[in-house]
């Protein structure tokens, strides 16, 4: 007498077994990438790249053109910036979910159209300024092909994340920016859709600190990002030698970085940085402290004599 599958215990097994099968295909290649890979972007002659942090946000409003200008005049070779998708499915340069910080407004990005948020002025340190959020269109308009860009894709709601894909592709795409960015996000299938649509696009997976090397083993080779990303405050010896073990510490990308742990993170051989902007750069960056003064006194609040 042939034994009869409980409906339970046999819906466990087939999503076992599928489960199986799906690791199985990946690793078989059924959902192979055959375009070769970008090659990482080049080092500067101090063996650094730096990414200024939402432009000079110590100076500008955050995520602001004038901040983002004044990193390129200071002589860093790229920006760090945060993307949102409107209500009218724009694609935004903004920080954080709300309008509470940086608007004085209390709304939701996501809920908000693209014009509504554009008449707001950006506030820095709890001030009005004259500066509006920017469009991503816009940034690539106005800023100049040099510039490389690294783009921090903020969570996106599970039914938006195609649109999304989607539209960013095809603005960078149309300005033909897909070897100057690299895009980020700790979702890897949303940053797998972005590299089969542009193949030049690098991407970075977020969250990738001390303690989560097990996870880049898991990923199918064919799906490794172009770069790690994680915080700095989670880099530890064992996973320098982990990186350096897998030639990876020139695709290892930093967060979180200022005068505090600039100097110890170089030391360890960290070599791609998002970095806040300070005097402790005058070695590393080619503008001399009387240019950089110029560079940056216009966004300077009155209260503020110096800066780090």
């Amino acid at each position: 007498m042939k034994r009869k599958c409980k409906p339970g215990a046999c819906v466990m097994t087939t999503l076992f077994l599928a489960g199986i099968l799906s690791v199985v295909g990946l690793y078989a290649g059924i959902f192979h990438d055959e375009q070769e890979r970008p090659a990482p972007f080049p080092v500067d002659e101090n063996g650094l790249l730096l990414f200024a942090h939402r432009g000079v946000d110590e100076y500008f409003p955050e995520n602001s053109l004038k901040g983002f200008r004044a990193a390129g005049q200071l002589g860093f070779p790229a920006v760090e910036l945060d993307i949102r998708m409107t209500a009218d499915s724009q694609i935004i340069v903004f920080h954080d979910p709300d309008g509470e910080r940086l608007l004085k407004r209390d709304l939701e990005i996501s809920d908000t159209g693209a014009d509504s948020l554009r008449q707001l002025p950006l506030h820095f340190m709890g001030k009005p300024t004259d500066s509006r959020p920017l469009l991503l269109e816009e940034f690539f308009f106005r800023m100049p092909d040099s510039i490389l860009v690294y783009i921090d894709i903020k969570p996106v709601r599970d039914f938006d994340k195609t649109l999304v894909t989607d539209e960013l592709v095809e603005i960078v795409t149309d300005h033909d920016a897909g070897d100057q960015v690299i895009m980020a996000s700790s979702d890897i299938l949303l940053l797998q859709r972005i590299r089969s649509e542009n193949p030049q696009i690098r991407t970075a997976l977020e969250g990738f600190n001390a303690g989560k090397e097990w996870v880049y083993v898991l990923i199918p080779r064919v799906w490794r990002p172009d770069y790690l990303s994680g915080t700095a405050s989670r880099v530890d010896s064992s996973h320098i030698c982990w990186l350096r073990e897998n030639d990876l510490i020139g695709k290892r990308i930093v967060y979180g970085v200022d005068s505090s742990n600039f100097h110890s993170l170089r030391e360890q051989g960290i070599r791609c940085m998002i970095i806040d902007y300070g005097r402790y750069l005058e070695d590393v960056l080619p503008v001399t402290p009387c240019r950089a003064d110029s560079i940056i006194v216009s966004g300077v609040p009155s209260n503020k004599e110096s800066y780090e």
